[in-house]
């Protein structure tokens, strides 16, 4: 006969000490229900109530309420229309179905910021017509941040005078006219993402008025291009009496004419891609103008047309379709090139335009393959040179020129980095004013021709 075997109790089964913890946890939940606690237990504290001056709008709001968190207004237009110098209006997640007409009057010391609560959930849809336009009176120090602006005729229009107006981190999809902001001062453009509309990123009328000092950052403006068209459209474009531009880690793509139309003198373009567009990837036109580490590819006509007392340094243009350079003006100066690579394009130069002594160039790499143009003479004596004609002296060009291959990553998927072994690598001319690449690389004193450090 066995003996009995030992019968453990489970841990679940009443009496057992493993039931003790649950009974503990089930007393604790009881007290805490009944507002009670472990002795020395703190409840939470509520979260702190949003600074004075912060308003809500919401679709499920009511512009009869107070404009609170928990009581917010409804639409935008009832919401803008009153804030104060300070103020914050937080946008909640939604589509909100309007056309803007806004003055807001914030300060330098007190600007007032209206934000979406997350970026990319809240959309501001024009319904086909202007989407947030002036109401005439200006607009003074002013953030938008976040913000989606959608199916208008125009997305932002703004043509009376802005002051102290950032447009941050917004989106403007499907306008036939995305941004337009006629005059001022101290506008900010930064990490905005303009996506299929006809026309881009407008600043100043053409001999009429600008804005002074303007920073365009990280944005990116494109669209499919329409080979079938012939608009006179840009990505980003700036009128001539603006004043204090600088351009940077921008893109532009797919316009019909050109991807940057830049006019203002002195203007620094630095850090931005121009490719796919119908026309040219840049034009310069303003006296002093600089692009720097720059590239111009694929590009249907023209690279970058130059015109004035234009400099360009370290850039890369490849492969656009009818040439890398050309001269756009009548009265040129001078145009300086350094570190540049210019490869399977060519250069059209026009004697009256920019002969000896206009076109300034040094330490730069061309290149062709065999038999093809790098370089015609438009005017005077007419001339087309390959790269052997350019090797054999046959035009005055610079004593640290290189005429070879530069050897890009991939012809292929236009990956113009530079392989090891390229003739570009430690070629070029220290620069004080270029201290990284295109990419953000630090340059040292032995930097790459063109607009990428080889890595």
């Amino acid at each position: 006969m066995q003996p009995a075997r030992p019968r453990f109790r489970s841990r679940h089964e009443p009496g057992s000490r493993a039931s003790l913890p649950a009974l503990v946890i089930a007393i604790t939940l009881s007290l805490a229900s009944c507002g009670g606690g472990l002795p020395g237990a703190e409840a939470p504290a509520p979260p702190p109530p949003p600074p004075e001056g912060t308003h809500f709008v919401s679709p499920a709001g009511s512009d009869r309420g107070p404009g609170t968190e928990a009581g917010p207004w409804l639409t935008l237009q009832h919401a803008i229309d009153r804030l104060e110098p300070g103020d914050v209006l937080i946008v909640e997640p939604g589509t909100y179905v309007e056309r803007l007409s806004i003055a807001p009057q914030g300060t330098a010391d007190e600007p007032i910021v209206i934000r979406a609560r997350q970026t990319g959930t809240v959309i501001i849809d024009g319904a086909g017509g202007i989407a947030i336009a002036d109401r005439g009176d200006g607009i003074s120090h002013l953030t938008l941040s976040g913000l989606t602006v959608a199916n208008a005729s125009r997305g932002v229009f703004l043509d009376a005078p802005v002051n102290g107006l950032t447009i941050a981190d917004c989106a403007i999809t499907g306008c036939a006219n995305a941004l337009l902001v006629y005059a001022g001062r101290d506008l900010t453009l930064r990490d905005l993402r303009v996506t299929d509309c006809h026309d881009g990123i407008g600043l100043g009328v053409k001999g009429q008025c600008g804005i002074d000092g303007v920073e365009i950052t990280g944005c990116t403006v494109t669209r499919e291009l329409d080979f079938e068209g012939d608009d006179n459209v840009d990505g980003i474009r700036v009128e001539g009496l603006c004043t204090g531009l600088h351009v940077a880690e921008c893109q532009a793509t797919g316009y019909d004419d050109s991807g940057f139309d830049i006019k203002p003198d002195g203007a620094l373009v630095e850090r931005c891609l121009a490719h796919h567009n119908g026309d040219n990837g840049f034009k310069l036109w303003g006296a002093g103008a600089r692009l720097v580490n720059c590239i111009a590819r694929d590009n249907a006509d023209t690279g970058v047309t130059l015109a004035d007392a234009v400099e360009m340094y370290h850039c890369t243009v490849a492969f656009n379709g009818r040439a890398a350079l050309r001269p756009g003006g009548e009265d040129i100066t001078q145009i300086v090139v350094r570190n540049c690579i210019i490869a399977y394009n060519f250069v059209r130069q026009y004697v009256a335009q920019g002969g000896p002594g206009i076109y300034d160039d040094d330490y730069n790499l061309y290149y062709a393959v065999e038999d093809e143009l790098i370089w015609k003479v438009m005017d005077g004596d007419r001339g087309a040179y390959t790269l052997q004609d350019l090797r054999g002296g046959a035009l005055p060009m610079g004593a640290h020129d290189i005429f070879a291959d530069p050897r890009f990553a991939s012809v292929i998927d236009t990956d113009l980095s530079l392989r090891a072994g390229s003739p570009a690598v430690d070629a070029g001319l220290p620069l004080d004013f270029v201290t990284v690449d295109f990419a953000g690389v630090p340059r040292d004193d032995r930097p790459d021709i063109g607009a990428l450090e080889a890595q």
